[in-house]
């Protein structure tokens, strides 16, 4: 059973657009429901990724503002 739950979040935490739809509060409710153990791991992936889009935006938007400047 733990074998499948870990196959779980495996696919839950995929790069895949069908994933990346999926509602994130129902899935981490599945995963609490399945194994509380789980629930770090999977947190820590989205929040990582998460700060990952978010720096990714902001030095993007940086590089916008300091060309805009040097131009």
């Amino acid at each position: 059973m733990t074998y499948i739950i870990h196959c779980c979040v495996q696919i839950f935490t995929e790069d895949m657009d069908e994933v990346k739809s999926l509602p994130r509060e129902n899935v981490l409710n599945f995963i609490e429901k399945a194994d509380e153990t789980l629930v770090v791991p999977y947190l820590v992936h989205y929040t990582c990724i998460i700060l990952f889009v978010t720096e990714a935006m902001l030095l993007h938007e940086q590089l916008i503002w300091t060309i805009t400047i040097m131009f």
